[in-house]
């Protein structure tokens, strides 16, 4: 868990190396590559949850319980929709009686 950490850790901090080097550079092709960095982005997670596919679907012990897990997942599922919504719904309300500072 520790590496998967530093490897984000990393990847925030050179994200930021190059924003930074991007606003300071007269170079167009830094800012086509940090702005590129977003459709790389979609491809590599839509290939992640592929992969996540085949794993679940190759798995017969999460495959015979998936109506028990996709039940509780579910619930989870709305249950923490439900406590986003309350919680952006008080902080609205909250930054519109401030005059919009919170």
């Amino acid at each position: 868990m520790l590496k998967v950490i530093l490897v984000m850790i990393g990847g925030m901090l050179t994200g930021w190396l190059v924003r930074k080097l991007a606003a300071r550079s007269a170079c167009c092709d830094l800012k086509k590559m940090a702005d590129g960095v977003g459709g790389f982005l979609k491809i590599t997670i839509w290939l992640l949850l592929f992969v996540l596919g085949l794993q679940v679907g190759g798995n017969d012990v999460i495959m015979y319980s998936l109506h028990t897990l996709g039940l509780e997942a579910l619930v989870i599922g709305l249950l923490a929709t439900l406590g986003s919504c309350v919680g952006a719904w008080m902080l609205w309300r909250y930054v519109s009686r401030t005059g919009g500072e919170a």
